[in-house]
């Protein structure tokens, strides 16, 4: 045994600068990641004490104006220099923090912002000994690859919302490879665990004031081998509101309008298992404003996807058989590479600009000229035996304009500049 005095209360006083530091993050890495991944992310600093408090990261659900904790089963280490913690689902780019045990007070934050690329949604439970993050994953639970959606029949008769969607739809499965399929239409109107994968527009107010749309995730799970839980994808609900003024498209939303597109592909990356990201560029953005449209995924949406579609397509949680990736080559040229097939010159245009297919078997119905304000200017019909148009443009006014191409239930837009 060695023996030691005791602690000199008095001495505190007498301790120099450099030896009394105060709570603060000095350093963390990686500084750009993923969220809801297991990304483990490393916190340097001093005086953090040996009890392990809160870790905050920025709550991309609100933009960041709050913070949302780490579980405690994702802090991995806690020493008085060092946190390991395991980057939440929620967590968005901006500040890290250390938050006292109550959560109500700020004891440090990061000078600097930590970066999340993309973020997708876990299943949290409570396993007996607090709540623990899951990643969750798709199933082949049609038996036919994947899951069958069913627009209720109000949203599947109007016309121009679910062209709008199912353009969306195309996006997530020839980009990503998830296996979805519109089935028959249903007459059951309501979201809830039945079975259904629905695709409808709210009754009154039922969404939330504010709220565009809505995508349900619900996971169905099991204990394998006494410990390991596994999670999987068991239904899937979209609700739009019936009271937004929307944009369907093809013409791009203008500041009075709200694009169904960029909302329908936002709610089916909710159903991917991408949750929010705080970017205003990125499609995931936890919030949309008028005239935005952004129907493009991007390479972070892809890689996220391409992640949770990898687990999906190669394990069998729960012994459920896994997902087969959807064929996009299996899709006539119209539904799923129109805009490829499609090739518009000269642009910038001065006197007349060409719109030429890559072969006949693409059948176009309509080409219609919009302005950046969203005013259409010109409409023609195609004849479907013509390989090449060619549009007058001697009547437009210099400018930038939007050129939609029609095919079916099908279009592509095409950003055009006349001279």
């Amino acid at each position: 045994p060695i023996e030691v005095r005791p602690f000199a209360f008095n001495r505190t006083a007498n301790r120099s600068q450099e030896d009394n530091q105060a709570i603060a993050i000095v350093t963390f890495s990686p500084t750009t990641v993923t969220a809801g991944t297991k990304t483990i992310l490393t916190i340097n600093g001093t005086d953090f004490g040996t009890t392990p408090q809160n870790v905050g990261f920025r709550n991309s659900d609100d933009g960041g104006s709050s913070y949302v904790f780490a579980l405690a089963s994702q802090i991995l280490t806690w020493t008085d220099t060092q946190i390991t913690v395991e980057v939440p689902s929620k967590a968005g780019t901006g500040t890290i923090a250390i938050i006292n045990s109550a959560g109500d007070t700020i004891l440090a934050s990061s000078s600097s912002s930590l970066v999340v690329d993309y973020a997708q949604l876990n299943a949290t439970y409570d396993a007996g000994s607090g709540d623990y993050a899951y990643q969750t994953q798709h199933i082949n639970d049609d038996g036919s690859g994947g899951y069958v959606w069913q627009m209720f029949t109000d949203f599947d008769s109007n016309t121009a919302a679910k062209e709008s969607f199912i353009r969306a739809f195309d996006s997530w499965r020839c980009e990503t490879a998830i296996n979805w399929t519109i089935g028959a239409t249903t007459t059951n109107d309501v979201v809830a665990s039945d079975g259904i994968n629905i695709i409808r527009f709210d009754n009154g107010a039922e969404l939330p004031d504010g709220v565009l749309g809505r995508c349900t995730s619900r996971y169905s799970g099991c204990i394998v081998g006494g410990t390991d839980l596994q999670w999987y994808v068991s239904e899937l609900d979209i609700n739009f509101n019936d009271t937004t003024n929307w944009q369907y498209g093809p013409t791009l939303a203008n500041g009075a309008q709200i694009d169904f597109e960029t909302v329908a592909v936002h709610e089916l990356g909710h159903g991917h298992q991408l949750a929010h990201v705080i970017n205003s560029s990125a499609i995931m953005n936890y919030s949309l404003g008028f005239g935005v449209n952004k129907r493009v995924l991007s390479s972070n949406d892809i890689a996220c996807a391409g992640d949770i579609q990898s687990r999906s397509n190669s394990f069998t949680p729960c012994g459920q058989p896994s997902m087969v990736d959807f064929d996009c080559s299996t899709l006539s040229i119209n539904e799923s590479n129109l805009a490829e097939a499609i090739s518009v010159y000269p642009n910038p245009a001065t006197n007349e600009l060409f719109i030429k297919k890559s072969n006949n078997s693409i059948a176009l119905d309509r080409i219609e000229i919009y302005s950046v304000t969203g005013k259409m200017v010109y409409s023609e019909i195609v004849e479907e035996s013509v390989l090449e148009q060619k549009l007058d443009l001697r009547t437009f006014s210099k400018g930038v304009y939007f050129l939609s191409i029609s095919s079916g239930i099908n279009n592509t837009v095409k950003k055009i500049v006349i001279n």
